[in-house]
């Protein structure tokens, strides 16, 4: 009948609203996120999710690149500056942190 289907309708979405959202907690899962973000052009979430990424791998220089360009690119330049800072430690020289560095003194 129709109010069993409804019934059954409104169950559905009530399992599906209680469950928890998705979170990216692993490397793996935020840097996906990241990059999704950084594909709808959301740099402030895309900073976000790698900052994440790199709480998990500090050292991981190909995320800190990444992280960097998101950040210059939300608007963050003193966010870019603290990861060019620990870039231009772990890779002496390294152009991005260089660019960074430089238009922030």
């Amino acid at each position: 009948s129709l109010g069993r289907l409804l019934r059954g309708a409104c169950l559905g979405f009530l399992v599906l609203a209680a469950a928890p959202g998705a979170r990216a907690t692993s490397l793996s899962g935020a840097y996906l996120a990241a990059m999704q973000a950084d594909f709808r052009n959301d740099y402030v979430a895309s900073a976000e999710y790698l900052d994440r990424a790199l709480a998990i791998d500090p050292q991981n220089v190909g995320l800190m690149q990444n992280s960097i360009v998101a950040h210059v690119a939300a608007g963050d330049v003193a966010g870019a500056t603290g990861i060019a800072d620990r870039l231009a430690e772990a890779m002496p020289g390294n152009q991005i942190a260089v660019v960074v560095q430089v238009s922030d003194a």
